[in-house]
C-alpha cells in the first residue's frame, strides 16, 4: 500500500482521528492543531495510508531582521512500520518547498545525539550537525 502527503488545513480536521503510534508526542487537541494551522508562519504536513495518519513534519518560517527568512524544522514524526519507505523525505521536500516559497534561504533543525537515524535523514538532504549546548527550563 502507498501513502499520501498533503498539507494541513482546517477542513482535514477529521483525518487526525485515526493516528498511528508514535507519529506525534501527544495525543491531538483539535483546538490547538486549528490555532497552529490558522498562523500563516507554521505549516504542518502529514503523510497517509488510507485513513491512518503515518507521518507529519511541521516547521515554521522564522523572520530575521540580520538576514533573509529561514525554516525551523519543529517536528518529525513517522510510525516505526514506515521507517525507510520515503515518508520522511516525502515530508521533508513539501516542508522545503513551503519554506522557499516564504523566502526561506536557510534551515535550522534539532534533534537529539543519540537519534542516528534523523541524523543520517537531515544530512541526506544537506543539513549538517553543529555542536550545540541545548538548554530548557521547565514551565
Amino acid at each position: 500500500m502507498g501513502f499520501e502527503v498533503f498539507s494541513v488545513t482546517p477542513d482535514m480536521l477529521p483525518r487526525f482521528e485515526r493516528v498511528s503510534e508514535d507519529v506525534f508526542d501527544e495525543d491531538i487537541d483539535t483546538a490547538r492543531l486549528s490555532t497552529f494551522i490558522a498562523d500563516p508562519s507554521h505549516h504542518m504536513v502529514c503523510a497517509a495510508a488510507g485513513d491512518m495518519v503515518i507521518g507529519q513534519a511541521r516547521g515554521l518560517v522564522v523572520l530575521n531582521p540580520d538576514g533573509p527568512p529561514s525554516l525551523y524544522i519543529d517536528n518529525l514524526g513517522i510510525t516505526p512500520a514506515w521507517f525507510r519507505q520515503g515518508v520522511a523525505t516525502r515530508l521533508l521536500d513539501r516542508l522545503f518547498a513551503w519554506g522557499a516559497s516564504r523566502g526561506a534561504r536557510a534551515t535550522w533543525v534539532l534533534t537529539e545525539t543519540c537519534n542516528e537515524g534523523a541524523i543520517d535523514l537531515y544530512k541526506r538532504h544537506g543539513l549538517h550537525p553543529r555542536k550545540v549546548m541545548i538548554c530548557e527550563r521547565p514551565p
